[in-house]
């Protein structure tokens, strides 16, 4: 007989897929003043405490950046970015945790 140990994921929290075409609005600015769009993003998948998206064409989001992030209906909320993988020229992927 053989033993099936179910696999532990790493994530913290599941991952729940958006609804189709739903975006991020971020504000690289917005901790300093009320909440303006700068960047816009598709929303991959969301958490209890974050969230991935693509952006394309900007530099500007970095590990470590602090911004103000609105995903979907959601309040904009602050969000720091913990990763960041290149998918194609201009193209990338983040994982964002929310602050708060």
């Amino acid at each position: 007989m053989t033993s099936t140990k179910a696999k532990k994921s790493p994530r913290r929290h599941i991952r729940f897929k958006p609804d189709p075409g739903t975006v991020a609005s971020i504000d690289l600015n917005g901790l300093v003043r009320k909440f303006q769009s700068t960047i816009t993003a598709l929303v991959l998948n969301e958490a209890q405490m974050g969230c991935a998206i693509i952006i394309v064409g900007d530099e500007s989001l970095t590990v470590g950046h602090i911004c103000k992030i609105k995903v979907g209906n959601l309040k904009a909320m602050k969000a720091e970015v913990k990763w960041r993988k290149s998918i194609d020229d201009g193209v990338y992927k983040l994982g964002l945790e929310f602050l708060e």
